[in-house]
């Protein structure tokens, strides 16, 4: 149902799980890359996590840097094919009660 063109990680943790890969995010922060995440096409911009301004107040400025970035990565295209019809295989899934 969301159909995003930019998917913007924040932290290292995000980054890595996304990208699927182990490059820290000091290295490829502010640094977007086409990538495809559940089948479509899109531009992974990662981000240091906002909470790094509290402990580093110079990181304020580069993450106002990275943020400032976002429209225009919002303006791009990004080849995105078309989707797949969703085929159910299979016994339905049921939904697990907590208790």
């Amino acid at each position: 149902m969301i159909e995003p063109l930019v998917v913007a990680t924040l932290g290292n943790f995000a980054t890595k799980l996304l990208s699927g890969k182990q490059t820290g995010i000091t290295r490829v922060h502010g640094v977007e890359e086409e990538t495809t995440i559940g089948g479509r096409r899109v531009l992974l911009y990662p981000l240091y996590h906002p909470a790094a301004a509290l402990y580093t107040p110079r990181m304020l400025e580069v993450l106002q840097q990275d943020f400032a970035r976002l429209p225009e990565l919002l303006g791009r295209t990004v080849e995105v094919p078309e989707p797949e019809p969703l085929v159910l295989r299979g016994e339905p899934t049921v939904q697990l009660g907590l208790f």
